[in-house]
């Protein structure tokens, strides 16, 4: 659950979540009012756990993705917003060797690739409406 814009809870609501914390349940708190997006979407991504996410998007409010493939990995990746989306990070679960990004009307390319934590990560400068991306061993 994610509330954001919320009054400071009660001392009731506080044991409620800190016991809630101990059972297992993640708690976040933070300072800024309201919290910095892209720290936040960040945040929320990691406290999901890899395991529940092989593919994630940062700065990419209007894209929607679909994942097909493990080796080769392909990533397609459909912007439903009147303007293009850009500088969007695409971050896969595994290590892969190489990407390269399809597009249409215009040539594929092979893009840079940076290696996290078991993860490849790739940066794509716009896609307008349809991108796909495809990640090989």
């Amino acid at each position: 659950m994610l509330a954001t814009d919320l009054a400071p809870p009660s001392e009731r609501e506080r044991k409620l979540l800190a016991a809630y914390a101990r059972q297992g349940g993640r708690v976040v708190e933070y300072k800024d009012d309201p919290p910095d997006p892209e720290t936040l979407s960040r945040d929320l991504l990691d406290l999901l756990g890899p395991e529940n996410l092989p593919v994630r998007l940062f700065n990419a409010a209007s894209v929607l993705l679909q994942v097909s493939g493990g080796a080769p990995l392909l990533v397609q990746l459909i912007n439903y917003a009147s303007e293009p989306a850009d500088l969007i990070t695409v971050r896969v679960r595994g290590e892969y060797r190489g990407a390269r990004l399809f597009r249409p009307h215009a040539p594929s390319v092979e893009l840079k690739t940076r290696l996290s934590k078991g993860n490849t990560e790739v940066r794509l400068e716009e896609v307008a409406v349809y991108a796909a991306l495809l990640f090989e061993k």
